[in-house]
């Protein structure tokens, strides 16, 4: 595993020139489903960027998956390097997952950032996150703001907003 490098679009549309979803300019007063598609790679490929390290961030790391993960997942590297989801009953924890993988399938995930999910319900069982408040590794690749009393103590990060979680993995203590 090793640093993910972003893989922006050949190239980003200035909304002038002619883009090969265009036959003419003045036929691009609506978007279509091509616009959206370049938008979403050129943010993405800029937010893989920027958690790479380009703004302080922990590293941007790639494995393959031992079992299905949803984005947002806390993770965790087996000894075989194979990506699960982190549990509170041993306390190990790498990261939280950019991606959805299925078994064998490749999945991204950083070790520290800013993460933003318009829906947490697979991570938190709510849609929403509570501003201001730690947050701490649950079970199987959950995160729960009630700290827990058994198991390992990890508190994972602060949700910064409604949509928005700030991710600080820190000390790890047996309960």
């Amino acid at each position: 595993m090793g640093y993910a490098h972003p893989n922006f679009p050949e190239r980003i549309w200035d909304g002038l020139t002619k883009n090969p979803d265009r036959t003419k300019i003045v036929n691009d007063a609506w978007c279509n489903h091509q616009d959206w598609d370049q938008l979403r790679e050129e943010v993405i490929a800029l937010q893989k960027f920027v958690l790479s390290g380009g703004a302080g961030y922990g590293g941007l790391y790639e494995g393959i998956a031992a079992s299905p993960i949803n984005v947002g997942n806390l993770v965790n590297v087996r000894a075989d390097g194979k990506i699960v989801l982190a549990d509170n009953t041993d306390g190990e924890i790498a990261g939280m997952a950019l991606t959805q993988a299925s078994y064998s399938q490749s999945v991204e995930y950083i070790s520290s950032g800013r993460v933003l999910l318009t829906d947490w319900t697979a991570i938190t069982s709510t849609v929403k996150l509570n501003p201001g408040v730690d947050y701490y590794l649950s079970y199987s690749g959950f995160m729960t703001h009630i700290v827990p009393t058994t198991g390992y103590l990890v508190k994972v990060g602060k949700a910064q907003g409604l949509y928005t979680f700030d991710l600080r993995i820190v000390l790890s203590v047996k309960l």
